[in-house]
C-alpha cells in the first residue's frame, strides 16, 4: 500500500513539473472577458492640433454676418461657440461703391463713378464699401469710427502714432518691395532697410504666423495695392479648426492671418444676379461683396484665378484658394506701396467690447 501512495506521489510530481515546462514555452492567453487596461484618452482639443480654438467675439458676431449662407468660416464659428449667427443676406453683402449709409441698405441705389464695381448712372443693389462696412462694426459696438484711409496710411506716424501695431510694421516690412524708397518708416523714430530680394517661404510662412498670433478679432490693416482699402482681422484657418487634410491646398498657410473685407468678387456677381431676379429689383448684377481674405501668400502662389474682364486698364485678377468650394482671396503685401497695421486703443473702444476684454 506505502508502496501505491509513493509512486502516486511521485507521479504527482512529474505531471507537475511537466506543467510548469509547458506554462514557461507558452503564455497563458488573455482573458476575453477582461482586457487589458488602457491609457485614459485626452481630449481632442488635446489630440488634435486642428481643434479649432476659436472664441466668442463680438467683433466676430457683426462681422460674420455679413458672409452669405453656407460659408465655411461662418459655419465653423458656429459649431465651435454656438453662436449661431445668421447672414444679413442669403448672398452675402454686396460691395456699393460709396456704401456708408446704412438705413439705404438693400435698397436700389445709383451710382455715382464708374469705378471696377459699377458704372455711372446704372443702378444696383445698396451694400456697403470696403470704409462703410468696417465703421458698420464700429458702429454696432460703439467704437470710435476709423477715419479716412488716406488719414490712416499719412498719419501712422503722427496723429495716430498710438494706433499703429509697430511690431507688425517692422516684422512685415522686408514682404512689402514696393515703396518709393530704400527703407520703410515703421515708427516716428525707426526705419527698416528693404531687403534687395523677397524673404524665402520659410521665413514668409513664420514671419504671418507671428503676426497672427500678434492680432486679435477687430484689428485693421489698411494697405495701398492700387488702391487703399481697409480689412478686418477674424483669426486663422487652424484657429477655426480647420487641419491640414481638410484645407487642401491651403494646408500651407493655416496660420496666415485671415482678414473680412468688403471688396470685389467676381462670385457675386452669379449670386447677386440670382437675388435681383427673385426680389424682381430693377438692378444690375453688384460685382462684390463682403469676403474672406488671407494676407501673406504672393500672386503666384495662388491656384485659381478669375480674370478682370470689366477694367480695361490695370486690371486687377481675382486670384484666390479653392477652401472646401469656397473662393478664398489673398492679398500679396509685396503689392502695396503703404500700409498700416491699426488697432483702436481700448478707451475709444464701446462697452460692449470693453466688458468681453474684461471677462
Amino acid at each position: 500500500m506505502a508502496a501505491m501512495i509513493f509512486s502516486w506521489k511521485r507521479v504527482s510530481c512529474l505531471l507537475a513539473l511537466l506543467l510548469c515546462l509547458c506554462v514557461t514555452a507558452q503564455a497563458e492567453p488573455a482573458d476575453p472577458a477582461e482586457p487589458a487596461p488602457q491609457a485614459e484618452s485626452a481630449s481632442p482639443a488635446e489630440t488634435d492640433p486642428s481643434a479649432g480654438t476659436i472664441g466668442r467675439n463680438p467683433y466676430l458676431d457683426i462681422a460674420l454676418s455679413a458672409l452669405e449662407e453656407g460659408n465655411p468660416i461662418l459655419t465653423r464659428y458656429n459649431a465651435l461657440t454656438d453662436a449661431q449667427i445668421t447672414p444679413m443676406l442669403p448672398t452675402g453683402m454686396p460691395y456699393f461703391f460709396g456704401g456708408q449709409n446704412y438705413d439705404r441698405l438693400l435698397t436700389v441705389g445709383t451710382v455715382q463713378e464708374t469705378t471696377r464695381y459699377g458704372i455711372k448712372g446704372q443702378k444696383y443693389v445698396y451694400g456697403f464699401d470696403c470704409v462703410g462696412y468696417v465703421r458698420y462694426i464700429q458702429t454696432q459696438l460703439g467704437d470710435e469710427l476709423v477715419p479716412s484711409l488716406s488719414e490712416m496710411i499719412l498719419k501712422r506716424t503722427g496723429a495716430y502714432k498710438d494706433y499703429v501695431l509697430t511690431e507688425l510694421m517692422e516684422l512685415t516690412a522686408p514682404f512689402s518691395l514696393s515703396w518709393n524708397s530704400d527703407s520703410i518708416m515703421v515708427a516716428p523714430d525707426k526705419r527698416v532697410k528693404k531687403p534687395k530680394k523677397y524673404p524665402d517661404k520659410e521665413t514668409e510662412r513664420e514671419t504671418y504666423a507671428r503676426v497672427s498670433s500678434l492680432l486679435e478679432p477687430g484689428d485693421l490693416l489698411t494697405a495701398n495695392h492700387g488702391g487703399r482699402h481697409v480689412m478686418m482681422f477674424i483669426g486663422t484657418l487652424r484657429q477655426y479648426g480647420f487641419s491640414a487634410e481638410e484645407a487642401g491646398e491651403m494646408a500651407d498657410y493655416l496660420d496666415y492671418p485671415l482678414f473680412i473685407n468688403c471688396v470685389w468678387n467676381p462670385d457675386y456677381i452669379e449670386r447677386m444676379a440670382g437675388y435681383i431676379a427673385e426680389q424682381g429689383l430693377k438692378a444690375l448684377p453688384n460685382r462684390g461683396g463682403v469676403c474672406v481674405t488671407i494676407v501673406g501668400p504672393r500672386t503666384e502662389d495662388a491656384p485659381h484665378m478669375i480674370p478682370d474682364t470689366e477694367r480695361v486698364k490695370r486690371p486687377k485678377n481675382f486670384y484666390y484658394f479653392d477652401l472646401q468650394g469656397y473662393h478664398l482671396s489673398l492679398l500679396d503685401m509685396s503689392t502695396a506701396t503703404s500700409y498700416v497695421w491699426w488697432r483702436t486703443p481700448a478707451e475709444k473702444r464701446g462697452i460692449s467690447q470693453q466688458n468681453a476684454t474684461n471677462q
